[in-house]
């Protein structure tokens, strides 16, 4: 329904004006290098798209989410995936596992050392309050860390086809 109370409708007969901006627009698109220099900002969150490799011979491992056993491909076998079904990050292989048990211990000895620290201190009667807690409170902070991949990261199984 038009709105006749504006005045009359202006009807143009053929095509627009030509573009009339400072360049021509590029006939085809850019593309960018498929290199991995170092300082190489791509576009692409995941890297560029490589298009000179058949996808049917590449190889892919199938797992099953660890959350909602949904099947899914991941190209590495150890790391972090996400689940394109349920979202939630998933183990692959023993990455988390590995890295749960080096926090844990990286952790039990920098508290054996805050300890060390702190009777050693006391017993020659300087004060050094930074120094005396710094292994404790970064002991407790790995030791957490640790715990927290080793309990609440899920791991996913691999599906043999």
């Amino acid at each position: 329904m038009v709105d006749e109370s504006k005045g009359p409708t202006v009807v143009y007969a053929g095509l627009p004006p030509p573009y009339s901006g400072p360049q021509p627009v590029p006939e085809t698109p850019y593309t960018f290098p498929l290199n991995n220099s170092v300082g190489y900002w791509s576009p692409f969150p995941t890297g560029p798209i490589i298009t000179n490799f058949d996808q049917r011979t590449a190889p892919r491992l199938h797992f099953a989410c660890g959350h909602c056993d949904g099947k899914f491909a991941f190209h590495k076998a150890n790391g972090l995936a996400r689940c394109p079904f349920c979202r939630q990050v998933t183990s692959v292989g023993i990455s988390t596992r590995t890295r749960g048990i080096f926090y844990i211990m990286i952790g039990i000895i920098a508290l054996l050392l805050g300890i060390t620290l702190v009777v050693v201190m006391l017993m020659s009667k300087k004060h050094y309050y930074i120094i005396k807690f710094a292994g404790i409170v970064f002991g407790i902070i790995f030791i957490i860390r640790g715990l927290q991949l080793l309990l609440t990261v899920k791991d996913a199984r691999p599906i043999i086809d």
